[in-house]
């Protein structure tokens, strides 16, 4: 059903089958016309219901689509008076040949008329002016009704705001004890935003000293990070990740362990760290490790200065126990008479002053010192005039010979004969600096992930790992803190 939107109107096309109704036209110009005339604030302009019936056109009917309405209750137009009709003398001249009575009736007609107009003057002014008051009170009653529905209005938008007012202070007191949730969650929960502001907590979890060391090194391997798409496929954040595997490389927890402490599942931590040790394992290895002469020379501690001045590397090798191989021929390679079980072994080298300089590959645990040397290609970075310091079981003079290098190792006892004073001297003079080497060794092995036998499905990351491992410890303060005082020579 159609209704005239017009206010006051009531016409709609189910009472008033002879009435059209018309809708607004689209156009900009023409509907802001419209708006003006019609007075009603509330009308939905745009709307296509909205629609104007055809009393409001002049003529009963809208002639042009652009034709605006113009007859409302607040504007009817008055009708015009016509005008006095001209007098005439009619009587007088039917009667033109007694003077006297023509011109006594004329003034009597004269008079007639003119009280007639009189009267018909004042008539039509009562009627305009009743029309007038009954316009003003149409005018005053809609804007009444409009005042009345303003009010109840702006009433029901109190009401509201008062309605959002509470409902606000409900979601801000709900918000403020779910923030409160979360920040216990994030307290309890296991994860680097837990830990980050105790460097305690960071050395004893990553082994690394504080968190500005291992944030350094998260942003170095972060430039390969978008290389690897698996990352970022992880319900963990890139840098929890990190973490993870930190903790599993220093605690050595297991798989089962990371997944309850980070809430993910055991294939995805087996996952996220076989991806994170091939990645940082190829990042590190692109780093020359090995220093330069001369910057050995310049960070030299004064004690080796003293005796050793051309020391270039002091080595040591390092096993590492493992699972035992199912198959016997595995089981031969890697037996080690010296630790009596199934391990792999690495050469590790360290400058004077303390830093990690040389990490080799795995080898199995039955290989010597000295084949273990040249499998490593240890000499072929070695200059002429360079001096390697190692223990007894390094027997590599002749390998070095050809590089024009020399070999510091403790001297050996001659068969049944007591050591001379000299061979005693300088016995604790390489002992006492080579114990450096033995401490790297401590840090490397605090790395806890080596305690336990590397498992047979693990051999494939073992070489990785150690290697990971071994460099990150110059991230720790240096071995021989102080370079020039401090030392002691044996004389």
């Amino acid at each position: 059903m159609k209704h005239c939107c017009v206010p006051c109107c009531s016409n709609n096309s189910l009472k008033n089958k002879d009435v059209s109704f018309y809708r607004i036209p689209k156009d900009k110009t023409v509907r802001k016309r419209y708006y003006e005339v019609l007075k009603n604030d509330s009308l939905k302009i745009y709307s296509p219901n909205t629609r104007v019936c055809s009393v409001h056109f002049k003529g009963g009917r809208k002639e042009k689509w652009c034709d605006i309405p113009t007859i409302f209750p607040w504007s009817k137009e008055s009708k015009e008076r016509k005008p006095p009709k001209p007098r005439t003398s009619t009587l007088g001249e039917r009667n033109s040949s007694v003077p006297c009575v023509q011109s006594k009736t004329a003034r009597t007609s004269d008079v007639a008329s003119e009280s007639v107009s009189d009267v018909k003057l004042n008539v039509s002014t009562e009627t305009v002016a009743t029309q007038t008051e009954n316009d003003n009170d149409t005018i005053v009653l809609y804007l009444r009704r409009e005042v009345e529905q303003l009010k109840t209005e702006v009433r029901r938008c109190q009401e509201t705001i008062s309605e959002l007012q509470v409902d606000k202070e409900k979601l801000q007191s709900e918000n403020s004890v779910l923030r409160r949730q979360t920040d216990d969650m994030k307290a309890k929960k296991f994860g680097l935003e837990k830990f980050k502001d105790d460097d305690s907590a960071i050395s004893f979890y990553t082994g690394f000293p504080d968190y500005e060391c291992f944030k350094f090194c998260f942003d170095y391997f972060g430039e390969s990070m978008p290389r690897i798409t698996s990352i970022y496929r992880q319900k963990l954040s890139p840098i929890n990740q990190f973490f993870m595997v930190m903790c599993k490389l220093r605690l050595g927890l297991l798989g089962k362990d990371l997944a309850e402490r980070f809430d993910i599942s055991t294939s995805r931590v087996s996952v996220i760290f076989q991806d994170w040790i091939n990645m940082m394992y190829f990042e590190l290895n692109e780093i020359d490790i090995w220093p330069s002469r001369e910057l050995v020379d310049d960070t030299m501690p004064m004690c080796f200065k003293v005796k050793y001045p051309s020391t270039r590397v002091i080595i040591d090798a390092t096993e590492i126990q493992m699972e035992t191989p199912s198959s016997p021929d595995m089981q031969s390679v890697t037996f080690s008479t010296y630790k009596g079980r199934n391990t792999v072994k690495a050469l590790v080298g360290i400058t004077p002053s303390g830093a990690v300089s040389f990490v080799s590959d795995l080898y199995t645990g039955s290989i010597s010192d000295n084949e273990l040397t040249v499998l490593s290609e240890l000499p072929s970075k070695l200059e002429r005039g360079d001096a390697v310091m190692a223990d007894k079981g390094f027997n590599i003079q002749d390998q070095l010979a050809a590089r024009g290098a020399i070999l510091n190792i403790p001297p050996f006892m001659p068969g049944g004969e007591q050591m001379s004073v000299e061979d005693v001297i300088t016995t604790r003079n390489i002992a006492s600096l080579r114990i450096h080497v033995e401490r790297c060794m401590e840090r490397i092995k605090n790395y806890h992930i080596f305690d336990r036998p590397i498992p047979v499905n693990m051999c494939g990351l073992a070489n990785q790992m150690f290697y990971v491992c071994t460099v990150l410890t110059n991230f720790l303060p240096p071995l021989v803190p102080e370079l020039h005082k401090g030392y002691i020579v044996y004389t």
